[in-house]
This record gives C-alpha cells, sequence and structure tokens, in this order.
C-alpha cells in the first residue's frame, strides 16, 4: 500500500514522537521522517565525501519518505496506526480527522452516499457493534439496490425490445379515476429516452401518496414528453366511463409535444389513433412507462379533487378523492348530490332517487345519462 503524504497531510500536534522511530533507522519521530533505511554510511573516501554522501543518501531518503515510496507495508501500518492514535485517518487523498460512526451512519444511511473501499475496510476492523450495524444496513441497501435494478430490467422489456428495433419514441399510456362517485377520470402518456431507469416507479396503486408526488416531479423531470388529459363527468355520464377512460387516453396522447413511434398502453386499445399500439393486461405493472403514466395520472387527478374540494365542501374530495368510502356514501346520503358527482353511478342516482339505467351498449358510446 502505498501513498502520497504531503506537508499538509501530518497532524497538526506538538507531540514530535506520534509515529514510533526505529532506532538505526532514521532516527526517532518526525524529527528523522516517517521512518526509512539505514543512517549515514562509511567509505573509502574520508570524512568529508563520507559526510557528502550521507547528506546524499539522507536527502534522498527524506524525498522517498515524503512521498511514501519508503514506508513499505509495516511502515504504513505503523503509520496508519500512529493516526489513528491522534483522531486521523488514511483516506483516498489527504489525510483528515477521521469520521466518528454517526458521521458515517449520517453521510452513507441517512444522505444515501457510496461507501468507499478504505470507509468499509476501516468499519470492518472496526470491532464496536455501532460498526457493525452499519455495515449490515449497508449490505441491505446493497442488496435492495440489485433486487431494484432486476425489477426495473425487468418493468423495461416491452420498451427494451422496441428501443433495440430502432424505435425510439415508446408512449406508455394508462388512466387513473375510472371507480370514483365524482370527478373527472384523468389519463396520462409518458415518453422515457432510451435506457432511462426511474427507481421505485411502479404502479400508482402500490405507492403511498407522497412517494407518487415525489415521483411525479422526477418522471417529468427525465421524461421526453409526458401529458395529462380528462373527460369530464358530463362526459362520463354521456358516453359512459369505458368510453370516457379512453377519450382521456387520447386527450393525454394528443398532447404529447412529440409524436410517439409507438404505445404502450393498459389493457386498452385507441382505435382511432393512427400510432402503433400494443395492449398490456395489467401494464402498469409490467411496464416501466405505464407505471409512470399511472403516476402521472393518479396525482394530476388527486391535485384537481383537492381543489374541487374546496368548491364543494361537505364530501371530503380531498381525502377520498371521490371514491365510494364509507365517509363519501354518508355525505352523499346527507348533502345529496353536487355537480361534479356521476349520475350514471348507481350510488349517486340512488341519492337523487333517480332509477337505474338500462344496460350501457356494448360499443359505441351510450345515451345520455339523464338529470
Amino acid at each position: 500500500m502505498k501513498r502520497s503524504l504531503r506537508e499538509h497531510d501530518v497532524p497538526p500536534t506538538g507531540n514530535k514522537s506520534w509515529l514510533p522511530g526505529q532506532k538505526g533507522q532514521g532516527g526517532e519521530g518526525m524529527s528523522k521522517g516517517y521512518g526509512g533505511s539505514a543512517g549515514p554510511g562509511t567509505g573509502p573516501s574520508g570524512p568529508e565525501t563520507d559526510r557528502q554522501q550521507g547528506g546524499s543518501r539522507k536527502a534522498s531518503r527524506k524525498k522517498k519518505q515524503a512521498d511514501g515510496r519508503d514506508l513499505g507495508p509495516k511502515g504504513v501500518a505503523l503509520l496508519a496506526r500512529a493516526l489513528r492514535a491522534e483522531g486521523f485517518a488514511l483516506g483516498c487523498g489527504p489525510m483528515s480527522r477521521r469520521l466518528t460512526l454517526e458521521d458515517i451512519r449520517f453521510r452513507h444511511l441517512q444522505q444515501g452516499r457510496p461507501l468507499d473501499a478504505a470507509t468499509e475496510a476501516a468499519l470492518r476492523a472496526d470491532p464496536r457493534s455501532g460498526a457493525r450495524t452499519i455495515l449490515d444496513a449497508i449490505a441491505r441497501r446493497r442488496f435492495e439496490s440489485r433486487s431494484e435494478g432486476q425489477r426495473l430490467r425487468k418493468l423495461l422489456r416491452y420498451e427494451s425490445a422496441l428501443w433495440e428495433k430502432g424505435v425510439l419514441l415508446v408512449a406508455g399510456v394508462d388512466e387513473a379515476g375510472m371507480s370514483p362517485l365524482a370527478g373527472p377520470v384523468a389519463a396520462a402518456a409518458v415518453v422515457l429516452p432510451p435506457r432511462a431507469r426511474i427507481a421505485c416507479v411502479d404502479d400508482s396503486k402500490k405507492l403511498d401518496a407522497a412517494e407518487r408526488e415525489r415521483l411525479a416531479v422526477e418522471i417529468k423531470a427525465v421524461a421526453v414528453a409526458w401529458s395529462v388529459g380528462f373527460a369530464e363527468v358530463e362526459e362520463i355520464d354521456t358516453l359512459n366511463i369505458y368510453w370516457a377512460g379512453l377519450l382521456a387516453m387520447r386527450r393525454a396522447v394528443e398532447g404529447l409535444t412529440q409524436t410517439p413511434d409507438h404505445l404502450l398502453i393498459d389493457a386498452r386499445r385507441l382505435k382511432d389513433v393512427r400510432i402503433p399500439q400494443e395492449a398490456i393486461v395489467k401494464g402498469d405493472g409490467k411496464s416501466l412507462t405505464i407505471a409512470a403514466a399511472s403516476i402521472l395520472a393518479k396525482t394530476a387527478r388527486d391535485a384537481l379533487m383537492r381543489n374541487l374540494c374546496a368548491a364543494y365542501p361537505g364530501y371530503g374530495f380531498s381525502k377520498h378523492k371521490g371514491y365510494p368510502v364509507r365517509e363519501h356514501l354518508a355525505a352523499l346520503k346527507r348533502l345529496g348530490a353536487c355537480p361534479i358527482h356521476r349520475r350514471s353511478f348507481a350510488p349517486v342516482r340512488e341519492a337523487l332517487g333517480l332509477p337505474p339505467l338500462p344496460p350501457w351498449p356494448a360499443t359505441g358510446p351510450a345515451p345520455a345519462a339523464g338529470p
């Protein structure tokens, strides 16, 4: 192990014997260097020549000691031990005061910085339980990182197959808000750059609200293009929710700033969109771009419902986003339906005293849902 030790690397200590000297091998302490080879030699040329040769050898030895070439493994070990005793540690570069376990925990666990080899070796040599706890946490993080890499590779199998064929602008499309009793249905389209990987992206239903919001920001920053489209309550009641969902998807695709070469859609086909496409059943759990679209659609709709909560208080839209939970059904019974309730949905019609609707046509837009 060879290191370059410069003048500013020396600990600021007044104790000149901080490195154990080795008598007969370079003198004692810092006054004789970091430890080195034999002392002044003797020769056949007389005392003056001996002094000159000894001075030359001493200068050469000091130069080697200064850049660490003369230490050898034992010298480095001695140096490291002495530096640790003085509160210093060897690192990859100029030496600095040794990090405490709390410093290491903050940097490499809380901040997520990669653990360098020197610090890891020091932790492994440290007998304290705190060092072992940090190493165990790092090992878990590395395992999770490898697992996440494998998961992302699997999620990109549809996109990767297209990218390898030269089809680069691949848009994932998904919707959100099909089952709520109130509010519009949303859809999003996302085009990611080839080989893009965004950790933790998954089906929006598997993520909590804070994680969705965080990922939405990252997706928008990484994406080549993204767009969100809506179908309003009146369109849902006129077309039915299935066709309104397709309408929102089409609007999302048409809103992209770049026309995609291929669409990956969650279990649907957009027959009136002239772009090659593939319907993937449960696609938000099988395709990264569809999962990214599900997150953007969900977060956009949630934000809209929070705004609508202020316009229509008492229903709790900011909390349940219009889904048919107990709190919403109780408010609907107590307050009646508001303008953003879907009158084509049975619980809303029941609250309004309206008869059930006849079955929707199997294809094409449905008749109006009535008052």
